[in-house]
């Protein structure tokens, strides 16, 4: 378990004091590790020192994205030095067509949730067939939708039957 995880625990079950000293140790031993300083900046209690921890979380971030763009900037003028770049090659169709993949739209099996083609009938993962299954699922449903009309029809055929027939009984 890495001391960001200890000291989430720690949060999690109330105990900001062992956080925080989980968190106090890491920061020493990993001074740029970003993560560390902002949740530590969340755990202590006094705002200047919070203050003091997101500040050093900033300036680790703005020390790599300086440090990034820097080697982007070195091998943008690499590149121009040593002639055509990948920009003037695509510009001038010389695209690399080998990592290029087609896109094909998917939808969701109905049965495992995989994602499948959505013209394959024959799900690739489950193998169940599709069509089938859905016709067999609204074939279900009419059966029943056609039961209960059925029963509605009798029930009200019957019941007016059954009380007079009671009502006939009851008047004797």
């Amino acid at each position: 378990m890495t001391p960001i995880s200890q000291a989430l625990d720690a949060l999690n079950q109330g105990d900001k004091v062992k956080a925080r000293s989980i968190l106090a140790n890491l920061v020493k031993v990993e001074p740029q590790n970003v993560d560390a300083w902002l949740l530590l900046a969340k755990v202590l209690d006094d705002p200047k020192q919070a203050s003091y921890c997101k500040e050093r979380a900033q300036a680790i971030l703005q020390a790599r994205i300086e440090k990034n763009t820097s080697q982007v900037n070195q091998k943008a003028s690499s590149n121009s030095q040593v002639g055509t770049t990948k920009l003037e090659n695509f510009v001038q169709n010389k695209r690399p067509t080998e990592n290029i993949q087609s896109v094909q739209p998917t939808k969701i099996c109905p049965l495992c949730t995989s994602p499948m083609p959505v013209n394959a009938r024959v799900c690739p993962t489950c193998g169940k067939d599709i069509i089938n299954e859905q016709h067999d699922n609204l074939y279900r449903v009419a059966n029943s939708i056609g039961s209960i009309s059925t029963f509605l029809i009798i029930a009200g055929i019957l019941l007016p039957i059954c009380v007079c027939l009671i009502g006939a009984l009851f008047t004797k």
